[in-house]
Parts: structure tokens; C-alpha cells; sequence
């Protein structure tokens, strides 16, 4: 289980993030490492420090995501 906040203030809980709009996400420090981003919408999501080693970002959407010192070893 994923609990994701939103820009706006809200919150979202989410079992699999395949495909998941996360447009304007806050996941600054989040720890989604092997997590399955695939074909998700991560456009102008907040990733800075976010430990994202080991995950599956095929065909995901980073355009204007701040990934500003984010883990990445290892993503594919």
C-alpha cells in the first residue's frame, strides 16, 4: 500500500502504481524503491531525495518531475 500527497493537499491511498496519475505529487523522501512505475504520470511530481533505486520507471512520464538528488541506481 502506497499513500501518496498531492500538491493540492489531498491524499490518495494506492495498492499498485502501474499506470497511476502522480502528476503533482509530494514524494519528496518517499521510498519507492522496486516499486512498479510503469506507464505512470510523474509530470511535475516533487521526487527530490526520493530512493527510487530498483524501480520499473518504463514509459513513465518524468517531464518537469524534480528529481533533485533522487536515487536512481538501478532504475530501469
Amino acid at each position: 500500500m502506497y499513500k501518496i500527497k498531492f500538491q493540492n493537499g489531498t491524499e490518495k491511498e494506492f495498492n499498485n502504481l502501474i499506470g497511476v496519475d502522480l502528476s503533482r505529487a509530494y514524494l519528496s523522501r518517499a521510498d519507492l524503491s522496486h516499486a512498479d512505475l510503469s506507464h505512470a504520470d510523474l509530470s511535475l511530481a516533487n521526487l527530490s531525495r526520493a530512493n527510487l533505486s530498483g524501480a520499473d520507471l518504463s514509459r513513465a512520464n518524468l517531464s518537469g518531475a524534480d528529481l533533485s538528488r533522487a536515487n536512481l541506481s538501478g532504475a530501469d
